[in-house]
């Protein structure tokens, strides 16, 4: 699993564009 895909989803979920 690639820890690039969670900060993805944490930025995601921080700040839904």
């Amino acid at each position: 699993m690639p820890h690039h895909y969670t900060i993805f989803a944490l930025g995601t979920q921080s700040r839904p564009s």
